[in-house]
């Protein structure tokens, strides 16, 4: 399915915020599919004994609904796999509608632990990881980005008919940086 996250093909230990796409809001009654990459070793407990990632939805009635994903130590030091957790959001009036899920690395005190490539989708059964379409159109306009700058490089050096060493230096850092976008998206098209 479509996933809602952006910017989610990062692996990192560093806790970090994902972004919900700007059309997305969790619907009453709706269900939904969260999975998470989990690469742990050698996992000690910090202020709490797990990794992962959560965000909640607030109601009028004042209560919350929790969603997240975790891996916790007493399942062992080192894990490396997706976890997925399928949940309905309850029916209820929503007043407080989560813009995004935090990833939580920094509450166990040491280890390897890279977490990444959440996918949240509409749904009962989590799918294998895909980007937004979103985070897919920035790669080929990217691409076409560093292509037009190349173009206006090459147009700019070549006007007065002879290329200076500062000029070549220019045009090849323009491949270069049409080379990495390039890369970059046929590495997503892969992922």
């Amino acid at each position: 399915g479509r996933n809602y996250g952006l910017n989610t093909n990062v692996m990192q230990q560093d806790p970090y915020n994902v972004t919900f796409s700007e059309s997305f809001k969790f619907e009453r009654g709706k269900q939904y599919s969260l999975s998470l990459e989990f690469d742990v070793e050698n996992l000690v407990a910090g202020n709490l004994d797990r990794v992962g990632c959560e965000t909640s939805i607030g109601f009028k009635d004042g209560s919350r609904f929790y969603i997240g994903i975790w891996h916790y130590i007493g399942q062992g030091t080192t894990f490396k796999g997706r976890k997925s957790y399928t949940f309905a959001i309850p029916d209820k009036e929503i007043v407080d509608n989560p813009k995004g899920i935090h990833i939580y690395t920094e509450l166990v005190s040491s280890g390897k632990r890279l977490l990444g490539k959440l996918k949240l989708e509409d749904g009962t059964k989590a799918t294998d990881y895909t980007e937004a379409p979103e985070d897919l159109k920035k790669y080929s306009d990217d691409v076409a980005k560093a292509k037009a700058d190349l173009a206006k490089t090459e147009a700019i050096a070549n006007a007065d008919g002879k290329i200076t060493a500062e000029e070549k230096k220019r045009i090849q850092q323009a491949q270069e940086n049409l080379n990495t976008a390039i890369s970059k998206a046929d590495k997503a098209k892969q992922d």
